[in-house]
């Protein structure tokens, strides 16, 4: 929407965008502020299509949102506010984002708290529930549907903004020891021969699992030695990261393929779980290789500065905090001094 002025006129006037169409109107006043109430009004009464938010009904609600993403935010990002707009009406059938009250907002974070994710297959019992942060990261996308629809003039407040997030303890991060990256390697290669190369990768380069299977070719320099890590990074710029010789013929030998590791997150996760189930291996998640390489450069000795640089850190605290860690045995032999301190 627009707030403008004609030459020969001087009443302000709205500029306002509905899908494909530009809808002009005169606002018939002088005064900027009460133009731009009448402004929203008239933008809301085209977006609403002469509905009142009242008795919008909740599906053309979420089409009408889902609608507005196209083409704006990332496929991964509609899936998610989908997920949680389905998990809503799955714990309530509404006829109307209107019916939704703070207090209904609270029952369904404790509902999706017990819902199961898993059951039983021979007592038809549940396993698994879903955890808190899955439950946090649903009400985190309702408050964006509903500023968005604070925006649409669908509700007057975002009744999610009141509902308090549970507590996560945040798990201390898991590193491999030198034996269990030997034993991992070894069941991967075993199991899924066509994935290993992938959690090579991560323990050689520290990269995060979506800037790995993002990488295109031209992301790779074999001559000098570098891989170019520009897309889906967390970090605000771009990095580029060493390419050590295992590095550099574990890619070659991939050059086949239409991208380096062609495969999408969610199955690879499982397939990581599945191989350190096999190899023995408890407490772990595809996550710990950046946290392994990360540790292992700083067992290395190799600089802070540059550490941050090659993992795509802004400062050290991250990596101090919630990466570095070393295996019982290592940390002995570093303390084994202390023992000194009781005579």
């Amino acid at each position: 929407m627009e707030l403008y002025r004609r030459k020969k006129s001087k009443f302000w006037y709205a500029d306002i965008g509905v899908g494909p169409r530009r809808v002009r109107r005169s606002l018939k006043t002088t005064d900027k502020f009460v133009a731009r109430v009448k402004a929203k009004n008239f933008e809301n009464q085209l977006l609403n299509q002469g509905i009142p938010a009242a008795r919008l009904p909740m599906q053309e609600f979420i089409s009408r949102y889902l609608a507005s993403l196209e083409n704006r935010v990332r496929k991964k990002t509609i899936a998610a506010r989908k997920n949680a707009l389905d998990n809503l009406l799955t714990f309530r059938q509404f006829t109307s984002p209107m019916q939704i009250t703070p207090a209904i907002a609270d029952e369904f974070l404790s509902w999706l708290l017990k819902k199961p994710i898993k059951i039983d297959k021979t007592t038809q019992k549940p396993v698994k529930f879903m955890r808190p942060v899955s439950a946090n990261t649903n009400i985190r996308n309702l408050r964006q549907v509903w500023n968005w629809a604070i925006k649409s003039g669908y509700s007057n407040e975002n009744i999610w903004q009141s509902v308090r997030l549970v507590k996560v303890q945040q798990q201390e991060v898991r590193i491999l020891s030198r034996q269990e990256i030997k034993k991992m390697l070894a069941t991967a290669d075993r199991l899924y021969p066509d994935r290993s190369d992938i959690f090579r990768f991560y323990l050689l380069t520290g990269t995060r699992l979506n800037e790995a299977l993002n990488l295109e070719w031209g992301d790779i320099d074999f001559v000098a030695k570098e891989i170019f890590i520009g897309r889906a990074t967390k970090a605000k710029y771009n990095r580029k990261v060493m390419m050590l010789p295992p590095t550099a013929k574990l890619l070659k030998a991939r050059k086949n393929l239409l991208k380096p590791f062609p495969y999408g997150d969610r199955r690879l996760k499982r397939v990581y779980e599945r191989i350190v189930d096999k190899a023995g291996i408890d407490h772990t998640s595809i996550q710990d290789l950046r946290a392994t390489c990360y540790s292992f450069l700083v067992s290395l000795n190799v600089p802070q500065q540059l550490i941050r640089k090659i993992v795509g850190h802004t400062g050290d605290r991250i990596g101090q905090i919630h990466y570095f860690n070393m295996p019982t045995k290592e940390v002995m032999t570093f303390t084994r001094g202390l023992a000194k301190i009781i005579g």
